[in-house]
């Protein structure tokens, strides 16, 4: 009678449970590849000594292998653990860390609010079909609940968590898969995980409110959950790899298509703490993009500006990080003409950009916008 492996799963640390496939990210905060098998056998049949698995890398969202940062697909023995049931092969989260270095293609990920249906979300996929044209490669999408939770995500859809993705700056999935063997059945042989793989550009499209990113909703009419701090991504951006050293991550452009959370016109404004990011500070990015004052909805403005980012980057941009925050300012200059604001608080006009040369910004002069900049930022 054959064997039958009766359970494949991915295992927290001390292998004392499943990871929850939508927030734990191999990679980061700890978590290791922790494959644990169950293997059952009958007749009298002994359990052999091994059970061949094998890794296959694929792109989070659109789920093929082309873009992925491996291209093989290795096999691995996982050995049986002592002479119990379980076979066990772990790999330290450090080693999985690697993929937050550049590799030589270009990718991206985004993040976009709940969509309400009087304020549709609409940007997120304006932005995200120009680079999937581009063939650019991508590194997840998400979305946010209508209010902060611990898990935005849908294991079932391979979707992760809204804030897990951003702080990891993205993601691909890697699917174990128990290859045939000899007198072996396999009855559960296949998992997947998340693993760390950051993008070169990291696309946010929802509400900013006093510095921080926040969800649709809140507790109050008017009032959001917070969601993201530019101090918890700080943290989270410039973890120290121990093979490569300081300032590994490879996030090079952080687009906050949101409000008032990138405002340096003084030394208290909020986009100071953003600032933090940029390289010639403590962060791994070239330039950060967003809007100083309020934004405009996707529905009037906020769509386009996406889009048109979208195209210029799979055009002319590319790889070119620092002419992100001109191009920035000079779409949403373009786009002003084309939808006029029914307030100055919400308008395409307040776009700004920070760079490794300094603070950007749209003035009115003469009835007539004007790109100032590059200025230095405030002490």
């Amino acid at each position: 009678m054959p064997v039958t492996v009766t359970r494949t799963s991915l295992q927290v640390q001390n292998w004392n449970g499943s990871i929850n496939k939508a927030t734990d990210i191999v990679g980061m905060n700890g978590v290791g590849l922790n494959i644990e098998l169950e293997a059952h056998a009958s007749g009298g049949d002994e359990l052999p000594p091994s059970i061949k698995v094998q890794l296959e890398f694929k792109e989070a969202s659109q789920a093929g292998t082309g873009k992925a940062s491996w291209s093989g697909k290795p096999v691995l023995d996982v050995p049986r653990h002592a002479y119990t049931s379980y076979y066990r092969f772990d790999v330290p989260w450090q080693i999985w860390s690697m993929l937050g270095v550049a590799e030589g293609r270009r990718e991206f990920a985004t993040v976009v609010r709940y969509s309400s249906d009087d304020m549709k979300a609409t940007a997120d996929g304006a932005f995200r079909s120009q680079l999937v044209y581009g063939n650019w490669a991508d590194r997840g999408m998400a979305q946010q609940s209508l209010r902060m939770s611990n898990n935005s995500g849908d294991a079932r859809l391979r979707r992760p968590d809204a804030k897990q993705l951003m702080l990891a700056g993205g993601v691909e999935i890697l699917e174990i898969k128990v290859l045939p063997q000899p007198h072996l059945k396999v009855k559960d042989g296949s998992t997947y995980c998340f693993m760390r793989s950051p993008a070169d550009v990291f696309f946010y499209t929802g509400h900013g409110l006093g510095g921080n990113l926040v969800t649709h909703g809140g507790p109050g009419e008017g009032l959001h959950d917070d969601f993201m701090t530019p101090e918890e991504l700080l943290q989270a951006w410039t973890v120290t790899n121990p093979i490569l050293g300081p300032k590994s991550l490879d996030v090079d452009v952080l687009i906050i298509n949101g409000c008032s959370v990138l405002n340096c016109d003084d030394k208290d404004g909020t986009g100071k703490k953003w600032a933090r990011l940029l390289m010639n500070q403590e962060g791994p990015l070239y330039s950060i993009l967003g809007y100083r004052d309020g934004a405009p909805a996707d529905s009037n403005g906020g769509h386009a500006v996406a889009a048109a980012m979208g195209k210029a980057i799979i055009g002319n941009l590319d790889s070119k990080w620092m002419a992100y925050a001109k191009t920035w300012l000079e779409i949403n200059k373009q786009n002003h003409k084309h939808y006029r604001p029914t307030s100055s608080n919400y308008s395409l006009a307040n776009a700004c950009a920070i760079d490794l040369n300094g603070y950007w910004y749209l003035e009115e002069l003469d009835d007539e916008l004007h790109i100032i900049g590059p200025k230095k930022l405030p002490k």
